[in-house]
C-alpha cells in the first residue's frame, strides 16, 4: 500500500502450524514515476514467516522427535538455550506439489536429555526471520482417550481423541506417538476399532465403529518402543449406540420394485419415474385393496422401550392403524406413512417417513411364467406373476383368487393337485389393528406340471382379481407346452452341468494315475468341456454333449493301457430354479410356529433335468419375504431356511441376483397345526383329525372348505375322502384358529413287501406245547401293503389318526398256490394296510413239512383306475 524499496524482500503473514505453507510466488510490480515516460520494474519474492508452536511438551523417553517448521527454506538454522535439556538439528526434504512445483519441507529434530524447560530458536539465514518455541521435557505419565459425543448411531464411525500426558500434567506433543504402540481394546462386540491410530495436525485419533445397539465401552493401551518401559492403560470410554427410527418393508434385499430400480441407469430411471408420474423413487409400491404390515426399527441404546405412533398425510390414499405399522391402500396416489417414537417419559426420540405409491391392479395385469418344454416323467413349475417386471405376486397375492389350472391333453401333461387351503376364497377385507386375522396367501398362483406322454399340449389358467365388494376382473392366460421324450442312452445318464462352469476336482491327478482328455469334435472351435491340471471339468458356452477319455497307467509314463470312457457330460443352460424338499419339491410348505424348516434350492435345465451342481456353486441367491411378521426366511449356500415366528402365511421368493429369470416361489403357512398334517389320502379313506398333543384340551369346531372332496364331522374331526382334489381342514375355537389341508388322489400303484424283511416262511412250528389239550398256534405272516399316486408319491394309507372300516375294504389279497393257506386284508393297530397269510397246518396233509413251495402274494385295489384297468402289486 506504500512505496516499495527496490530490492526489498517482503514477508507474508505467519500461517498456523497445521496449515501447509503456500508455494513461493514471484510477483512483478511496476513502479510509476511522476513523469509518464519514466518506468521500471522490480521482482519480489513473497515467502512465509517462520512459524513454530509457542510451547510444547515432549517425553524424556520419547527419543528423537521431528517437528515441521512452517515458512522455512533450505537455509534455516536452529539452536537450544540448554543443550543439557534438548539438542536441535534441521533436516530438509524436497517434495513436489500436486501441480508439479518444487517444494521444500523443513523439519526440526529435538532430542531430549533431561527434564526441564528451555527455548529453541529457528532462524532463516536469507530473510533474517526467526521463531522461538518453549520446550518442556518431562516423563511420560499417562494416556487418555475421549469422545466429545459419546452417542453413536449403528454403522457410524467416529474418531476418539487419544492424548499422552507428562508428569507435569501437560499434554505431550503428538509426535510422542511415534515412539508408542497404541492399541484399542473392546469390552464387547457392540463397537469395533475401525483402523489404526491416525495423526491429523496436532492431534491423534483412533476410529471407532458402532456395530449394535446398547451400552458399550472401550479403552486404549500404549506400549513404548524402548526397552524396560511400562505399558500405559487409559480409563474406559462409555458409549451408547442407538438405532435411528426407520420404517421399512422387512426384506433384506428389498422387493421387486427396489431391485428393478437398482439396475436402471440415470437416464432409464428418469424415464421410468416419468412413466409413473412421480418425481422421486418411492419406498414401497402397493395395489389398491391390499394391506401391508411394515417393520419398525429404532432403539435408544439403553434398556428403555420405545412407543410408536403412526399416521399418513393423505387418508384418502392410505389408511393407517395409529398403533401399528399396518397400512391399507385405498386409492391410487402418492402418500406418506409416518411414525413418531417416544421414550417412556413421552419425549420424542425420532421420526421417519416412508413414501408409498398406490396403483390399480387393472393397470398392471398378469402374466404366466413357465418353461415351454418338459420331459416325460419330469416336473416344472408354472407361475402367475405380474405383467410388469418391477412388481411381483407379493403385490397382488391379496387380490387374486379362484385360480383354475387346466390342460387340454391330460394324457400328455398332468397337473399336480392344487395345494392351496384357500383355493376359492374371495378377496379378503383389508384390516389393521389388534385382533385382526392374519392375511392368508392363496397358493393357487403357482402349480407344477408333469410330463406323461410326448406331444404338444396347452396349459391354461384363469384367475379373478379385484378389490373387496367390487367387481373382479377375470384374467385368462395360456401357454403352449411341448412334452419331449426322456433322453435315451445305452449307458448311465450323462452328468448335467451348466455352461461356463468349473467343477470341484473330479479326476485324480499326479504320478501313477490315469491320463484324462476331453473328446472334442475337430470341426468345432468352441469346446464343450475341458479338463484342467487339477482334474476339474470346465464347461464352455456351447450346450452339447462331450465325453472324457481315460488312458490307464500301466507301470510307467510310456506305458498306458487301452483308453476307456471315463465319463460323459451334458452341458445346458440353467433354465429354472426349484426350492423345496425332496426330488420333486412341492411349492407349498407348512412350518410350525417356533420351529425352523430347511429346504433345498436346486437348478434344472429347460425340460426339468436336475443339474449335477449345487445352487450355491452357480448363483448368488437372495430371498424375499412378503410377510416378515410371520416368518424369517434366509438363504445360505443351497439351503433355504424358514423360521416361523407367528401364525400367518407368506410368499417366499428366491432369486438369482445376476439373472432375474431364475426365480422360484414358495408359499409357507405358519401356525399350530393339526395332525395328521397335509395327508395324501385315497378316495374312500377315513381319517381322524386331531390337534397337537399340547392343544387337545382346546374347544372348537372342525370344517372343510371343500365338502365335495373331503367331508369333516364338526364335532369329532373325523373326515371321509369322497372325491379327487384338495380341501382345507379348519379348526376354529375361542383360543385357536388353525388349519391343514388334505389331498385326495386316486391310487395308481400298489406294492407288497415281505413280512419284516423275511423271504422264508414256514408252517413247521417249533417249541410249542405238545401236551394234550394245548392250543396249536397258527403260522401267520403279515405282508405290508403300500399305495402311491400317479406321481409316485406315497398315499398315506397309514398315519396317525387313520380310521379303517372292516366292512369297506378297498383292496383284496390273493396267494398262489391257494393250497398253501388262506390270506385276507387286515389293518394293524396303527391302521397300516396288511395282507395276512395263515399257512395250513402240515398235520392236516395240505402241505408236507419237507416240501418247499414258492409263494406269491398279490394285492388288488378294488375298483382299479379311472379307465377300469386293474391295479395290483406282487411279491
Amino acid at each position: 500500500t506504500g512505496p516499495l524499496r527496490v530490492g526489498a524482500v517482503l514477508s507474508s503473514m505467519a500461517f498456523a502450524p497445521e496449515t501447509p505453507p503456500p508455494m513461493l510466488r514471484v510477483l512483478k510490480a511496476t513502479l510509476a514515476a511522476r513523469k509518464r515516460a519514466l518506468s521500471d520494474s522490480v521482482q519480489l519474492d513473497v515467502v512465509n514467516a517462520l512459524a513454530l508452536p509457542e510451547r510444547i511438551s515432549i517425553a524424556l523417553s520419547a527419543g528423537r522427535m521431528r517437528l515441521p517448521v512452517s515458512g522455512g527454506s533450505a537455509r534455516v538454522f536452529a539452536s537450544s538455550n540448554s543443550t543439557k535439556i534438548v539438542t536441535t538439528a534441521i533436516s530438509v526434504k524436497e517434495t513436489s506439489s500436486p501441480y508439479g512445483q518444487s517444494m521444500v519441507q523443513v523439519m526440526l529434530e529435538l532430542t531430549p536429555y533431561s527434564a526441564g524447560v528451555t527455548h529453541v530458536v529457528a532462524e532463516c539465514a536469507v530473510t533474517g526471520l526467526r521463531a522461538v518455541m518453549e520446550v518442556t521435557v518431562t516423563q511420560l505419565a499417562s494416556i487418555k482417550v475421549s469422545m466429545a459425543d459419546r452417542r453413536m448411531r449403528v454403522g457410524e464411525v467416529k474418531d476418539a481423541l487419544v492424548e499422552a500426558f507428562g508428569s507435569n500434567g501437560q499434554v505431550l506433543h503428538v509426535s510422542t506417538f511415534d515412539s508408542l504402540q497404541v492399541k484399542g481394546h473392546l469390552h464387547d462386540m457392540k463397537v469395533d476399532i475401525a483402523g489404526p491410530l491416525k495423526v491429523v495436525g496436532e492431534h491423534a485419533y483412533l476410529p471407532v465403529e458402532a456395530k449394535a445397539t446398547g451400552a458399550s465401552s472401550f479403552h486404549v493401551t500404549a506400549h513404548p518402543t524402548y526397552a524396560y518401559a511400562k505399558a500405559l492403560r487409559s480409563a474406559p470410554v462409555h458409549v451408547t449406540i442407538y438405532q435411528p427410527i426407520q420404517l421399512h418393508t422387512g426384506d433384506e434385499y428389498g422387493d421387486a420394485f427396489s431391485r428393478y430400480i437398482a439396475k436402471l441407469s440415470p437416464e432409464e430411471l428418469l424415464r421410468f419415474l416419468n412413466r409413473l408420474g412421480v418425481e422421486r423413487v418411492p419406498g414401497l409400491v402397493m395395489l389398491v385393496g391390499t394391506s401391508r404390515t411394515l417393520q419398525t426399527a429404532g432403539s435408544l441404546g439403553v434398556d428403555l422401550e420405545l412407543s410408536f405412533s403412526f399416521g399418513t398425510n393423505k387418508p384418502n390414499v392410505l389408511k393407517v392403524d395409529p398403533t401399528s405399522p399396518c397400512v391399507i391402500a385405498l386409492s391410487p396416489g402418492l402418500a406418506n406413512i409416518s411414525t413418531v417414537a417416544r421414550d417412556p417419559q413421552g419425549k420424542v426420540y425420532g421420526e421417519h417417513q416412508l413414501e408409498i405409491l398406490v396403483l390399480q391392479m387393472n393397470d398392471i395385469g398378469l402374466d404366466m411364467v413357465v418353461q415351454r418344454q418338459v420331459a416325460v416323467g419330469l416336473e416344472v413349475a408354472a407361475t402367475l406373476d405380474m405383467a410388469e417386471e418391477w412388481l411381483d405376486m407379493f403385490a397382488a397375492s391379496q387380490l387374486c383368487y379362484a385360480y383354475k389350472w387346466s390342460v387340454d391333453y391330460p394324457d400328455r401333461l398332468a397337473l399336480s393337485p392344487h395345494h392351496s387351503p384357500y383355493g376359492t376364497q374371495k378377496p379378503q377385507v383389508p384390516m389393521c389393528g389388534a385382533g385382526r386375522p392374519p392375511v392368508s396367501v392363496n397358493a393357487g398362483f403357482v402349480t407344477r406340471i408333469t410330463g406323461r406322454q410326448a406331444g404338444p399340449a396347452t396349459l391354461r389358467v384363469t384367475a379373478h382379481c379385484g378389490v373387496h365388494n367390487k367387481r373382479a376382473r377375470t384374467y385368462s392366460l395360456t401357454a403352449a407346452i411341448t412334452v419331449v421324450e426322456p433322453l435315451p442312452s445305452l449307458m448311465d445318464p450323462p452328468m448335467l452341468l451348466p455352461t461356463g462352469f468349473t467343477t470341484v476336482p473330479m479326476f485324480p491327478v499326479g504320478a501313477g494315475t490315469a491320463t484324462y482328455h476331453a473328446m472334442q469334435e475337430i470341426s468345432v472351435d468352441e469346446p464343450v468341456v475341458g479338463i484342467d491340471e487339477q482334474g476339474r471339468i470346465i464347461t464352455g458356452v456351447r450346450a452339447d454333449v462331450a465325453c472324457v477319455r481315460a488312458a490307464p497307467h500301466m507301470g510307467g509314463p510310456a506305458h498306458r493301457g487301452p483308453p476307456i470312457l471315463a465319463a460323459c457330460v451334458r452341458v445346458a443352460e440353467v433354465a429354472q430354479l426349484v426350492g423345496g424338499g425332496g426330488a420333486q419339491p412341492p411349492h407349498v410348505q407348512e412350518v410350525t410356529v417356533g420351529s425352523t424348516a430347511q429346504f433345498q434350492v436346486s437348478l434344472r435345465d429347460s425340460v426339468g433335468y436336475a443339474m449335477k451342481v449345487s445352487a450355491s456353486e452357480h448363483g448368488d441367491w437372495v430371498v424375499s419375504n412378503s410377510n416378515p411378521a410371520s416368518t424369517v426366511a434366509t438363504v445360505e449356500g443351497s439351503a433355504l431356511t424358514v423360521t416361523a415366528t407367528a401364525s400367518g402365511s407368506t410368499i417366499v421368493r428366491i432369486e438369482d441376483k445376476r439373472d432375474a429369470r431364475l426365480t422360484a416361489y414358495m408359499v409357507v403357512y405358519a401356525g399350530n397345526f393339526i395332525e395328521p398334517s397335509n395327508p395324501r389320502l385315497y378316495m374312500g379313506a377315513v381319517v381322524h383329525f386331531t390337534l397337537s398333543d399340547n392343544l387337545q384340551h382346546l374347544e372348537g369346531e372342525w370344517s372343510s372348505d371343500n365338502a365335495a372332496v373331503l367331508r369333516v364331522d364338526a364335532a369329532t374331526g373325523v373326515a371321509s375322502a369322497v372325491a379327487e382334489g384338495a380341501a382345507a381342514v379348519h379348526f376354529k375355537g375361542p383360543a385357536l384358529d388353525t388349519f391343514t389341508y388334505a389331498t385326495v388322489v386316486r391310487v395308481a400303484a400298489v406294492s407288497v413287501s415281505p413280512p419284516s424283511g423275511e423271504r422264508v416262511l414256514t408252517n413247521v412250528l417249533l417249541g410249542w406245547d405238545h401236551r394234550p389239550g394245548a392250543v396249536l398256534p397258527s403260522a401267520k405272516y403279515r405282508f405290508p401293503v403300500s399305495f402311491s399316486d400317479m406321481h409316485r408319491q406315497p398315499v398315506l394309507k397309514s398315519s396317525k389318526g387313520l380310521v379303517r372300516h372292516t366292512d369297506n375294504v378297498e383292496y383284496s389279497c390273493q396267494v398262489f398256490p391257494t393250497s398253501i393257506g388262506t390270506i385276507k386284508p387286515v389293518a394293524d393297530a396303527a391302521g397300516s394296510a396288511m395282507c395276512e397269510l395263515e399257512l395250513f397246518d402240515p398235520s392236516q396233509g395240505a402241505a408236507g413239512s419237507s416240501d418247499v413251495t414258492v409263494v406269491e402274494v398279490v394285492a388288488h385295489l378294488l375298483g382299479g383306475q379311472s379307465d377300469g384297468s386293474p391295479v395290483e402289486g406282487r411279491v
